[in-house]
């Protein structure tokens, strides 16, 4: 016999309007530890930003704003011996973040036109692709800091 489960709300969070670019966005969101991870990649990047929320109380940890234009990946976690950085994929920008306050830990240039796959990660590396335009895949090996653009710290990219 089934029995049928009271569900009951918890908590309930606005973090504003979210464009939808006619397709809507598609990001899902990522939890670690107590904090529950919000891509919000969108139009024209004015209003783009990654948000980390208090999953018991519904309360915004912190919110940094984005430059990046629409997205419909989904943001990662990378663990590096005994430290974290949740990786977020976008098309101008890769950029792994400090999950407690929201500090940018290190950017790569971005994949290019729709990145829809969400990054694999894994034998410490981060793998990224496209999902459309120019089609491109990378790797960037995890640990460093910085613009990893500039000191060719890029692994891979075919």
């Amino acid at each position: 016999m089934l029995r049928r489960l009271r569900q009951k709300l918890i908590w309930k969070s606005s973090l504003g309007n979210i464009a939808t670019m006619g397709m809507g966005v598609a990001s899902s969101p990522l939890l670690w530890q107590d904090l529950l991870f919000l891509q919000c990649d969108q139009d024209n990047g004015e209003a783009s930003f990654l948000a980390a929320i208090d999953k018991k109380s519904g309360r915004l940890v912190w919110k940094v704003r984005r430059s990046t234009l629409e997205s419909w990946t989904s943001p990662v976690t990378a663990k590096l011996g005994r430290s974290t950085e949740p990786i977020v994929n976008a098309r101008e920008l890769v950029i792994a973040y400090n999950p407690t306050d929201g500090g940018e830990l290190w950017r790569l240039k971005g994949i290019g036109p729709n990145p829809v796959p969400t990054p694999v990660v894994g034998h410490g590396m981060a793998f990224f692709a496209a999902g459309a335009g120019d089609k491109r895949s990378m790797a960037v090996r995890l640990g460093g800091r910085g613009d990893l653009t500039k000191h060719g710290h890029s692994d891979l990219e075919v």
